[in-house]
């Protein structure tokens, strides 16, 4: 008879702690960040719509600094000075000398995802290519 307790103690025991095991292994919480996310795509179309098909795109990420932008720590130190606004980034940036012709073959940029945890969606035309790279910071530039 206390061989039958004893048997029917141990599986009880057994059960209990396959069932806890069980319960640690899936109930891990998810560690959260202690940063508010910045990752946004940086998109370049022909034209004065940025609904037009992008001939170019890229990935800027902030925190940690990535992506495939050819300059993330330049990008994200200029969107970071702006307050993540891509319309208060700095206009004319260097005095590079440049000349640009007036003709008329608008380029449009657009920036969207999260900055610090809000959204971004801004769009902005400029006439041409050459007043693109004269007039904006180094997000562009890509």
């Amino acid at each position: 008879m206390q061989t039958k307790h004893w048997a029917v103690a141990t599986a009880a025991a057994l059960c209990a702690l396959g069932t806890l095991g069980a319960t640690t292994a899936t109930a891990a919480p998810a560690v959260e960040s202690l940063y508010a996310p910045s990752a946004v795509v940086i998109s370049k179309t022909q034209g004065a719509s940025a609904d037009a098909p992008a001939q170019r795109a890229v990935t800027l990420r902030c925190l940690p600094v990535g992506g495939d932008h050819p300059a993330p720590e330049k990008a994200c130190a200029a969107l970071r000075e702006a307050g993540g606004d891509p319309a208060a980034l700095p206009r004319f940036v260097e005095d590079t000398g440049r000349v640009c012709t007036r003709e008329y073959r608008p380029v449009t940029v657009s920036v969207q995802g999260v900055w610090d945890g809000r959204r971004i969606d801004h769009a902005q035309t400029f006439s041409n290519s050459c007043e693109l790279e004269k007039q904006t910071a180094s997000v562009y530039a890509f």
